[in-house]
């Protein structure tokens, strides 16, 4: 009972935090109270219209009013023979250099999209680049033909030099890091670790590292404990479970969602002492388990994700516990298994 009264407070705290969740991600989704442009950029560089479009290529729900509250500033200059551009919102600012005016609004319009809208794409939809591309072509034509004449090469190396560098990686979504951090707790089903199933929240700490765009490897800790009593007749066994878990794993992103696919080594203790019976013992033994966990993840707003989560591991230590004279309590199984989902952030 005291198990099923820990899953059935857990689980209306998750289902409130989820709700909630929803709730702010929609409003953030329905654009929110805006943003006002502040807009001052070199003479070379196009007008606020082109930014705001390289804005809405990656996010159409962020909004742009005049009577917003917060107020984005966007800069473009000339620095030693190149442009660099920042945007400013709040305490926050981030830059961008590039060789060309359109590359740096690109580059400007990534950031703040990903700034405003943590869910943005990363990529401009077609329609926009379409667009953007028809711009662009008409702003080198009117601006280029007097040096066409004089450099033939000038259209060509505009048209192919699309390349922008971010100056600072915490610019770039998590998907696109060389390294991210995550922290978060589950709330999961454990079965094998005692005579009946047994409720616990994990809670875990993980690096990752990106071996390119979609694939990458990383590690973790879990730490878990477990408790349940087991009564027959009046006459069992209090147990306790608690462990802790090193994760080695291969991470496959697309997007906001994620596939973590690990190896699991888990060490412990599982602790018993005797119910109705006199005298009562207590024993201690050891843990271990060896295994394959699996994590699907999915971001929802910002850094915050949720996780549905598995583990399959085979058993080591194989203790009996039992009351005397020979009634068998609980002994190890061969397999045992975890299942759940929970909630967490990752970083920077």
């Amino acid at each position: 009972m005291r198990a099923v009264r820990r899953a059935l407070a857990f689980a209306t705290a998750f289902a409130t935090a989820s709700i909630a969740a929803l709730v702010a991600w929609t409003a953030f989704a329905d654009g929110g109270e805006g943003v006002k442009l502040d807009y001052q950029v070199d003479p070379s560089c196009a007008a606020q219209d082109a930014f705001i479009a390289e804005v809405h290529a990656r996010s159409p729900r962020i909004r742009f009013a005049a009577d917003a509250t917060r107020t984005l500033v966007v800069r473009v200059e000339q620095r030693s023979g190149k442009l660099a551009g920042r945007i400013e919102l709040g305490g926050t600012q981030r830059a961008v250099a590039g060789a060309t005016c359109e590359e740096v609004i690109a580059g400007l319009g990534l950031v703040t999209a990903l700034a405003l809208d943590p869910l943005a794409s990363t990529s401009p939809s077609s329609t926009s680049m379409a667009s953007t591309a028809s711009a662009s072509d008409a702003g080198v034509g009117t601006n280029s033909n007097a040096g066409a004449s004089t450099n033939p090469n000038t259209s060509t190396s505009t048209s192919t030099t699309t390349t922008t560098r971010s100056e600072d990686e915490h610019e770039l979504p998590v998907e696109r890091r060389k390294w991210s951090f995550a922290a978060g707790a589950d709330a999961e089903m454990v079965l094998g670790a005692g005579p009946d199933p047994m409720f616990a929240v994990p809670v875990f700490f993980e690096a990752a590292h990106a071996l390119g765009e979609h694939f990458g490897i990383g590690g973790g800790f879990r730490f878990v404990h477990a408790d349940d009593t087991s009564l027959t007749g009046g006459i069992g066994g209090d147990f306790d479970w608690t462990i802790g878990a090193l994760d080695f794993c291969g991470i496959v992103r697309s997007g906001r969602f994620r596939l973590d696919v690990c190896e699991r080594s888990a060490f412990g203790v599982l602790e018993a002492h005797g119910l109705g019976v006199v005298p009562a013992k207590s024993a201690t033994r050891p843990w271990v388990d060896l295994g394959l966990a699996v994590a699907v993840r999915a971001r929802v707003f910002g850094p915050f994700f949720v996780e549905t989560t598995g583990h399959v591991g085979a058993v080591l230590v194989r203790d009996r516990f039992f009351l005397e004279p020979n009634q068998t309590v609980f002994q190890a199984p061969n397999v045992m298994g975890e299942l759940g989902g929970g909630v967490g952030f990752e970083i920077w």
